[in-house]
């Protein structure tokens, strides 16, 4: 786990640690759940994009980028020919508003998970 500091007043700071006491959390855990809820309302209506990292590609993805260079060695002329031979486009980055066209809906791979994964901290 990684940790960082933010700058409050001592009032503030003071008051935080009043309002984890009222409603009886340790203090490290309301902020932690503070600042996870805060991640996810100053989001909700901004969509973002940031490029995928390696790590951040699923093995399926990885599967179909490997499939898709080989395919665009031979040369195809139109993309209907490159999809009928298994071309599939892969997204390179991570969205909080990614549409999925078989849900039609819209899904946040990037935000959400990551809203997750920290107010977690603070419930474990």
């Amino acid at each position: 786990m990684e940790t960082f500091s933010i700058k409050v007043s001592g009032e503030d700071l003071k008051m935080l640690h009043r309002i984890s006491k009222s409603v009886n959390r340790r203090f490290d855990d309301i902020v932690q759940l503070i600042f996870a809820e805060g991640l996810g309302c100053m989001f909700c209506e901004e969509c973002i994009h940031v490029d995928k990292e390696p790590q951040d590609y699923t093995p399926d993805e990885k599967k179909q980028l490997e499939l898709n260079a080989e395919i665009d060695k031979v040369g195809y002329k139109t993309f209907k020919e490159k999809e009928a031979a298994g071309f599939k486009y892969v997204i390179h980055c991570l969205s909080n508003s990614n549409y999925n066209s078989e849900t039609n809906k819209n899904t946040d791979e990037l935000i959400e998970p990551m809203v997750a994964r920290i107010r977690q901290i603070a419930l474990d």
